[in-house]
């Protein structure tokens, strides 16, 4: 019972720290903490959280694995595994969108995007980017 109280108040801190900071004061292992929460109890959820951050410290790191490169992390579960997919997917389409919505005249949002895509893997990686007349990236492979 004190366990879950214990758990209960860790919880409600971090969102305290989140909703008064935008999520700004967040450490790297309490951001995949609060997304592995979703998919495992909270005590395991720190410690997947943990045993990740201290292997390829940083959330960026983290997000490039593959999924055989995550596997091999302690307590790493196939749960754990989508939702960092899940999470990796969300930054590159928010990111593809705004190459689609906007011509590619200064290449910051293109850089930004290729980073989040293929930027932290360590294997060598090919992007094909299609774009249209007006330099929109319509699709990309």
């Amino acid at each position: 019972m004190n366990n879950k109280k214990s758990s209960r108040d860790h919880r409600e801190e971090i969102e305290f720290r989140i909703l008064e900071s935008k999520g700004k004061a967040l450490l790297d292992r309490e951001i995949m903490e609060t997304f592995l929460s979703a998919v495992h109890e909270r005590p395991q959820a720190q410690e997947i959280a943990k045993n990740l951050v201290n292997t390829y410290t940083g959330v960026g790191r983290i997000l490039g694995r593959e999924m055989d490169d995550l596997k091999v992390i302690e307590g790493v579960t196939d749960s754990a595994v989508a939702m960092i997919m899940c999470v990796k997917e969300t930054l590159e389409r928010v990111l593809r969108e705004k190459l689609k919505s906007e011509p590619i005249m200064d290449l910051q949002g293109l850089v930004e995007y290729l980073n989040v895509s293929i930027g932290h893997s360590e294997r060598e990686c090919v992007k094909i980017l299609y774009l249209n007349k007006p330099q929109l990236g319509i699709r990309s492979q």
